[in-house]
């Protein structure tokens, strides 16, 4: 049992990092410690909500990879709107978008819940099925791929930047080979556990310290994100954030929480 619940538990910080690293990517990557904070809150709280919970059975929540997409849109854009603003507004304002998205994703999952609306995936086709969850992977592919390429300042056409991604890619085609060709259970998080061990040792022998391998952004905790808050900064929303900034993109909420929605009733149909 405790072995079980450690190798849940490296798959669910696993997922939140790199997800959070998706969202806040380019001029927001200096305040990934907000999304890494935030997304570690909500799982944990969320998980042990399910536990208390009666007859739920062995059920672990992660943070949805569909909304991760259109939250990494909204952080990009707010980022432009927000390029000549202090630091501080900046971190509130990303920490209010994530709020927002929150609790309006969770008002529409309250309501579907109560209509019971998750009977009509029943009504879905097959295609519209598939097309939707290989939409979503590609764009979280595409994205992954630039993330990391970043290091080398440039995008995955870059010639410079192939060093970075291919070996992430190969992480990626071997993960997906595992899971399809090897029916265990801790395939995943043993596979991320080995990649994170070898990477290390591939420090050490090369003679790269943990300094050094951050300002070479192989870590994602890098110069310009360690000055960043490491706790959500709930206490400076109202005194920092730029809310009109957050209700503009009120469209792009909205179609993060349907898109969520979606996600799960597919995601669970497609399990059973």
């Amino acid at each position: 049992m405790v072995l079980a619940v450690a190798l849940v538990g490296l798959v669910c910080l696993v997922v939140i990092t790199s997800l959070s690293a998706l969202i806040f990517a380019g001029p927001m990557e200096a305040f990934l410690p907000i999304g890494l904070a935030a997304g570690m809150i909500g799982t944990i709280v969320v998980n042990l909500a399910i536990a208390v919970r009666p007859r739920t059975g062995a059920i672990v929540a992660l943070p949805a990879s569909a909304g991760s997409v259109i939250l990494a849109i909204v952080m990009a854009e707010m980022s432009v709107t927000l390029s000549d603003a202090p630091d501080e507004v900046m971190a509130a304002t990303a920490a209010l978008a994530l709020a927002a998205a929150a609790l309006v994703t969770g008002l529409l999952f309250l309501v579907a819940g109560l209509f019971r609306l998750g009977e009509l995936a029943r009504y879905v086709p097959y295609p519209v099925f598939a097309g939707f969850l290989g939409g979503v992977g590609l764009l979280l592919v595409i994205g992954a791929l630039d993330l990391a390429a970043q290091p080398a300042g440039g995008s995955v056409t870059d010639v410079r930047a192939a060093v970075y991604w291919v070996p992430a890619l190969a992480m990626g085609a071997f993960l997906f080979a595992a899971n399809r060709f090897w029916s265990v259970g801790a395939v995943l998080p043993l596979a991320v556990l080995g990649a994170l061990t070898a990477f290390h040792i591939g420090l050490v022998v090369l003679g790269i310290d943990i300094e050094a391998a951050s300002r070479a952004g192989l870590l994602l905790v890098t110069p310009d994100t360690s000055s960043a808050p490491a706790v959500f900064p709930l206490f400076g929303l109202a005194r920092h954030a730029d809310v009109s900034v957050v209700v503009g993109h009120w469209p792009s909420m909205a179609v993060l929480a349907l898109l969520a929605l979606v996600s799960g009733i597919l995601g669970a149909s497609g399990s059973n």
